[in-house]
C-alpha cells in the first residue's frame, strides 16, 4: 500500500485500484496478493469489486492467504473497480512485543495481475 505511512495496531483504511481493459478483446485476469513484514503483524482484509465484497464481508475481515481471485471477465473497453479495505487486528501481546523490539519495522503489500485474452470456447 504505497503512500500509507506508518500504521499502528487497530488501525485500517482503504486503497482503490482498477483494471481497465482498453484492447478490442475481452480479457481475463488474476490478482494475488503477497505481504512481507520484519515483525509480525495481524492484517486483515475485505476487497469489493465494483463496490460488492467478493472477499470478506461487511461483518468480517480475510487473511491475505484468503484474498486472491481468479478468472475475473473484463469485457473490452471497460473497467472493475476494486477498493481493498485493510484492517490491523489488534492482539495485545504480539503487538507488544513488536514495541519491545523497536518500531523500526517494515510491511509491504504487493498485488500482481496477470490476463490473457479471454476464449469463450475454453470456457
Amino acid at each position: 500500500m504505497t503512500g500509507v505511512g506508518k500504521i499502528a495496531p487497530a488501525s485500517s483504511g482503504t486503497y482503490k485500484f482498477s483494471v481497465k481493459n482498453k484492447s478490442k478483446y475481452d480479457m481475463i485476469y488474476n490478482i494475488k496478493f503477497e505481504d512481507d513484514m520484519s515483525t509480525f503483524i495481524n492484517m486483515k482484509y475485505r476487497l469489493k469489486i465494483d463496490n460488492i465484497y467478493i472477499r470478506g464481508s461487511n461483518d468480517e475481515y480475510v487473511t491475505i492467504d484468503k484474498l486472491g481471485i481468479e478468472n475475473i471477465i473484463v469485457p473490452k473497453d471497460s473497467i472493475n473497480v476494486y477498493t481493498l479495505e485493510w484492517y490491523w487486528e489488534s492482539d495485545d501481546e504480539k503487538d507488544a512485543l513488536a514495541a519491545i523490539n523497536g518500531f523500526d519495522h517494515y510491511y509491504y503489500f504487493k498485488l500482481q495481475i496477470s490476463s490473457n485474452i479471454y476464449d469463450r470456447k475454453r470456457s
